[in-house]
């Protein structure tokens, strides 16, 4: 847990930010998580999220995270949730087609989750941030261009 809260560290947003201050937005983070993916917190042993696939992946996450709810002036558990549910949307257009569906309980799980979601090599865990975070940004661009689309 530790090595992975390291790579928050190193990000130049965080390292002025008092440790307390850092740690309630982790908890908040964290507990926006246990609403999208309550099964992974009721079962974590059949589970990858909370083991070192997902911590780690979230925790490079977090910055991303943080930063579309910090341009918003809303960084709470709440408006976390909301940024981290679009890994809960369809994205056909993403490259990689585990990232396609929705990211659900299911995806993280042990017995159905897609390999990369279950390995514990650092490269595979890089790569399933960077899928995550393209993720992100393609529903966003899509809610975007609905909502655009919509009088």
């Amino acid at each position: 847990m530790v090595k992975s809260i390291s790579i928050i560290l190193k990000e130049k947003t965080f390292e002025g930010m008092d440790v307390k201050e850092l740690g309630t937005l982790l908890i908040a983070y964290w507990n926006a998580l246990k609403d999208l993916y309550p099964e992974a917190f009721q079962e974590p042993k059949r589970y990858m999220l909370l083991k070192t696939p997902g911590v780690f992946s979230m925790h490079m996450l977090f910055p991303t995270v943080y930063a579309r709810c910090a341009v918003r002036g809303i960084v709470t558990s709440a408006s976390m949730r909301n940024v981290l549910r679009l890994l809960q949307v369809e994205t056909p257009d993403h490259p990689q087609a585990e990232f396609r569906e929705p990211i659900t309980s299911k995806f993280w799980s042990r017995e159905h989750g897609p390999a990369i979601a279950l390995s514990t090599n650092l490269k595979m865990i890089r790569e399933l941030y960077m899928n995550m975070a393209l993720k992100i940004r393609l529903a966003e661009a899509t809610s975007s261009r609905a909502s655009r689309r919509s009088p």
